[in-house]
């Protein structure tokens, strides 16, 4: 899943969401059929930890209609 302008989503991604109303994090990306069994949801999407409402399911066709927005993504550190 991508973001619109063709970003890769991934976990851990800082965004706005609901017309840039609501911030959150990315928690998971949903989209094999043994993830949807798993999260009880019959479409792919992804789970958003959204501030101030909690876990948020947005389907995948949902986000053409009202995309999240990009704002940040945690570099992952690396051990010396």
């Amino acid at each position: 899943m991508t973001y619109p302008d063709g970003t890769e989503i991934q976990v851990g991604d800082f965004v706005l969401m609901d017309g840039r109303m609501t911030p959150g994090t990315v928690y998971e990306l949903i989209e094999s059929s043994e993830q949807m069994e798993r999260c009880r949801v019959d479409m792919p999407g992804i789970l958003v930890d959204a501030i101030p409402d909690g876990l948020v399911f947005l389907p995948s066709a949902s986000l053409r209609d009202d995309p999240i927005v990009f704002v940040s993504r945690t570099r992952a550190r690396s051990i010396s």
